[in-house]
């Protein structure tokens, strides 16, 4: 035992105190390490997995990519590092233990798909391919187009239009491809038989999904016989002259054929007689018709021809008529009437009829009644077969025109009365008297009179009846022989007038001044303006003392007055609180109204000496001045007030 430790120690006192220390560099494999790729030290590319390097040593390692692969990430002791340019990395000055390792990812391409629309390609849009991998593109249209071409990276490709689809192989770079899809055309065969034209006409080419109308004209005398699409019948087509293709999704034909015109002739007629041939006859287009001939019963003749509803007096004439060179169709329609017709002509009493009883009319032709009352009488009704005429009433006779037909003719009369109108002017009163009433008999008479209300006078009474001047017995005026409405009119009525006058003492005046008519029951009113420094004192009408009054009225006036004023001399001072709140003065033209409460929109009026207003309108604020155009003179100015209003006389200079 002490020989092998003595030989141990002797062995560990020959090895060298101070040795380079070794590291290693791990660089795989892993499962997801280098995968696509390899990486290996530069100058040793043999080596797997790992190397020991001295301490301080520098080692370049290569990371290559494999075919079709690029570098993804380097990895050095698990931290993502970028390598060169040239994909090597370089380990310098080594003191630890290091790692290496790369993933990698296949190199891709962009190829562009695209379509004009109307179909899709498969797959669309940036297609990502790996390197030297292969990819398949298929197109689809819609329905109703076709593919119209391939094109790989710009250029048409035949092969592929043909086939539908296209593979690009081997990818090493970007690519295009595009598909174009154009719409499925059809055609439609269009023909005609003979006498017409279809248009359009020939092969004509369709879009898929869109329409085509066709018209059919016959040449004259001709119309459409038959109409086929796809050899099978369309009547409708026929009927109506035209057909239209909807949503083509096929090819088509259509044929149409004619055939000659047949136009309908039918001939009837009303009772009493035949026309022949009768019933529907048909006639080529261009041909003369058959020759219709009229028979009028015995008694009878042809009333009316009507051919296509318009009467024809020559047919009537001939008793016969032709359609010549017919183009459309016709009918015919004959009316026949009585030769002679009766009018039974009637009346009440008290009137006649002219011509009276039977009267025998020819057919189609006028005849006239007339109607005359007897004296006292009118006529009130004119009957016929049942019906009254009043328009025969007011003109007094009646005439029947184009007479085709028997008639009973009334006429009736009663006794004539006429009312009398009397007048209700104003001022007066009328009334019937000595028993007179409405209304009143033929050649009667009426008696009225007229009485004159209070106030009202005559100047040159008048009274007429229908504009005829009647005059009174015993003051009783009387219309005789009454024959038609009467209506009495009443001239010279007036209103009684009176005289107001209308004076003032010193002091004031009144306003209108002076001597006034006033019509009987009418009104007048008087102001009383006091001048400076003056009052009131009394207002006097008619002798009796009304009072201080500011104004007075006469209000249904029926006689004559007199109104006077007396004013009285009172110093104004303003400091007395019963002074006016208003003060109104002027300066040459210009009217001052001043107050401390007056406001706005106080009415204001000024007079002339006469009463007539020269200026009207409204307060402006607590002053108000007025500027006046009139002549020189005293002048009334009323305003407005709470309690009612004030008057103020003024004197105006130019």
């Amino acid at each position: 035992m002490k020989k092998i430790f003595i030989l141990l120690f002797t062995l560990l006192l020959s090895v060298p105190m101070f040795a380079q220390q070794q590291y290693v560099i791990q660089f795989g494999p892993g499962a997801a390490q280098n995968a696509g790729g390899v990486v290996y030290p530069t100058l040793n590319p043999t080596v797997q997995y790992y190397i020991e390097v001295l301490e301080g040593s520098n080692v370049q390692f290569s990371i290559v990519p494999g075919p079709g692969y690029q570098i993804d990430k380097l990895f050095v002791d698990d931290v993502i590092t970028t390598p060169s340019y040239f994909g090597t990395y370089t380990f310098t000055n080594i003191l630890i233990n290091h790692s290496i390792y790369a993933t990698f990812k296949p190199i891709t391409h962009i190829i562009t798909a695209t379509t004009n629309g109307n179909g899709m390609i498969t797959p669309s849009g940036a297609v990502s391919v790996n390197e030297s991998a292969n990819q398949t593109f298929q197109t689809t249209p819609d329905a109703g187009y076709h593919l119209e071409g391939i094109y790989v990276d710009g250029v048409y490709d035949a092969a592929a239009t043909l086939a539908g689809l296209y593979t690009f192989t081997n990818v090493t770079a970007n690519h295009t491809i595009h598909a174009a899809f154009t719409v499925d055309t059809y055609i439609i065969t269009a023909t005609a038989g003979a006498y017409g034209t279809i248009n359009p006409e020939g092969v004509i080419t369709v879009d898929y999904g869109s329409g085509k109308t066709f018209n059919f004209t016959p040449v004259e005398g001709y119309k459409v016989d038959k109409v086929f699409i796809n050899t099978i019948e369309n009547p409708a087509a026929a009927q109506i002259g035209t057909y239209t293709f909807t949503d083509i999704d096929q090819d088509n034909t259509i044929h149409v054929t004619f055939t000659k015109q047949m136009l309908k002739i039918t001939a009837s007629s009303g009772p009493n007689g035949t026309v022949q041939p009768q019933g529907i006859d048909y006639v080529e287009y261009g041909v003369h018709s058959k020759i219709y001939v009229f028979n009028p019963a015995p008694g009878y003749h042809i009333k009316e021809v009507l051919a296509d509803n318009v009467n024809n007096p020559l047919a009537i004439q001939n008793g016969e008529h032709r359609f010549l060179n017919v183009t459309t169709d016709h009918t015919l329609l004959v009316f026949f009437a009585k030769n002679n017709y009766t009018i039974n002509a009637m009346t009440t009493a008290d009137g006649t009829i002219n011509p009276a009883g039977l009267t025998t009319v020819p057919a189609g032709t006028n005849k006239t009644f007339f109607f005359e009352p007897y004296a006292g009488y009118k006529l009130t009704q004119v009957i016929i077969n049942g019906i009254n005429h009043p328009e025969a009433v007011a003109a007094g006779f009646y005439t029947f025109n184009n007479v085709y037909d028997d008639y009973n003719i009334t006429a009736k009369f009663e006794q004539a009365t006429y009312t009398v109108t009397l007048p209700t002017d104003a001022g007066i009163v009328a009334a019937a008297v000595g028993g007179s009433n409405l209304p009143v008999a033929y050649d009667g008479s009426y008696s009225f009179v007229v009485d004159l209300l209070a106030g009202y006078t005559q100047s040159k009474l008048t009274v007429s009846a229908n504009g005829i001047v009647i005059n009174p017995v015993a003051g009783v005026y009387t219309i005789n022989n009454i024959t038609i409405d009467q209506v009495v009119t009443v001239t010279g009525i007036e209103k009684n007038v009176y005289k107001i006058s209308a004076k003032s003492n010193p002091g004031g005046m009144i306003l209108p001044a002076g001597v006034f008519n006033v019509a009987h029951g009418e009104s007048k009113t008087f102001e009383m303006v006091p001048d400076k420094d003056y009052v009131v004192k009394s207002v006097v009408v008619n002798g009796a003392n009304e009072g201080a009054l500011n104004s007075y009225t006469f209000h249904n006036v029926t006689a004559d007055g007199v109104v006077e004023v007396f004013f009285k001399y009172s110093p104004l001072n303003l400091d007395d609180p019963n002074a006016p709140a208003i003060q109104i003065f002027s300066n040459k033209n210009i009217v001052t109204i001043s107050g401390e409460n007056l406001v706005v929109g106080k009415q204001v009026e000024i007079m002339d000496m006469y009463g007539r207003v020269v200026w009207q309108g409204q307060t402006t604020g607590a002053k108000t001045e007025i500027t006046l155009n009139v002549a020189t003179g005293i002048y009334g100015v009323r305003v407005a007030t709470e309690d009612g209003f004030t008057v103020t006389k003024v004197s105006i200079t130019k």
